[in-house]
């Protein structure tokens, strides 16, 4: 509830007034997301996309510096601790060299990490091989997904349906 403020009075200060029952609706029950607020904007007219509404707001350095965040330890730890299973998902995100996510890999694999998002419609082959060889080279299962956040705030994004060994799940 303290994010989804932040991230109100942030839109705020750019101009872009949203009531957090409009978002959300968008979010239609589920968790609130970035994805939700910057369906907003577009719904106000703040944006022409929601792409530009990240470009422009919520995916900028100015942005993440007003979101308070833990580090990767204290949230596997938190993770871990409530009996939950971590994956480290959209690793070409972080921009980073091969060398680097290696070593990032091992690390967070050494602090409890269970998997690694393997596949991804946005990935190049040589992105999913790179990431199935840090799976198997740190013992870590493959997840995957598509990153749909629902029909109304990614319409143009498929559900997946993916064949992943899942007993590592439950067990």
């Amino acid at each position: 509830i303290r994010r989804e403020q932040m991230i109100l009075d942030f839109l705020s200060g750019k101009g872009c007034d949203l009531s957090l029952t409009q978002v959300e609706q968008l979010a239609d029950g589920g968790i609130i997301g970035r994805p939700h607020f910057a369906q907003a904007m577009v719904q106000r007219g703040y944006v022409q996309t929601r792409r530009e509404a990240f470009d422009k707001f919520l995916d900028t350095p100015e942005f993440w510096s007003m979101i308070p965040r833990l580090g990767a330890r204290d949230c596997l730890r938190a993770i871990k601790g409530s009996g939950g299973k971590a994956s480290l998902a959209h690793p070409y995100q972080m921009k980073i060299s091969e060398q680097e996510l290696d070593n990032l890999v091992r690390e967070l694999a050494d602090w409890g990490l269970d998997a690694i998002e393997c596949y991804y419609p946005k990935y190049t082959q040589e992105q999913q091989i790179l990431y199935l060889r840090l799976a198997e080279k740190y013992n870590l299962h493959a997840t995957g997904g598509s990153d749909f956040h629902g029909e109304q705030v990614k319409p143009d994004v498929q559900l997946a349906a993916l064949e992943l060994e899942l007993d590592w799940l439950v067990n």
